[in-house]
């Protein structure tokens, strides 16, 4: 993981599946897809990426073979 971004990317929508799972105690698919909607106006409110991966960072340019 290259940014912060991306890191929240991945993280953001896993916490919000774990959490949902531990509150409701057992598997329910149809229900979590509807409860989600909600957190991801949450998060688009606070402007965390989550929907699409963010661009990639630059590669920084070799410098003496070294990066």
């Amino acid at each position: 993981m290259q940014t912060p971004e991306h890191i929240e990317y991945l993280t953001h929508p896993r916490l919000c599946a774990l959490a949902d799972r531990v509150w409701a105690g057992a598997p329910d698919w149809p229900g979590f897809s509807a409860r989600l909607t909600g957190h991801r106006a949450r998060l688009d409110a606070l402007g965390v990426p989550h929907a699409d991966p963010p661009a990639p960072a630059p590669v920084p340019p070799r410098v003496g073979g070294v990066r």
